[in-house]
């Protein structure tokens, strides 16, 4: 039986962010921010996913691509 990966996780070398982590299946995007705010993206398409890991700059992929069009909310834990 073959596995799939429900939950994709990403350490990145970011000025903007610490991490990222995506949820396959619920559409959803967790991102720690540099300063330490987490904050959730919903309705994020794979492929979107994709475009943010090959992003040459995270942060302007995100305040370009990301923020404008997708609902936000910060995460406390």
């Amino acid at each position: 039986m073959a596995t799939t990966n429900l939950i994709e996780e990403i350490i990145v070398d970011s000025s903007c962010i610490s991490w990222a982590k995506y949820y396959k299946y619920t559409k959803r995007l967790k991102l720690e921010y540099a300063n330490g705010n987490k904050y959730e993206y919903k309705g994020i398409p794979n492929w979107k996913w994709r475009d943010l890991y090959n992003a040459e700059s995270k942060g302007d992929f995100i305040n370009k691509k990301l923020k404008p069009y997708y609902e936000c909310k910060k995460v406390i834990y």
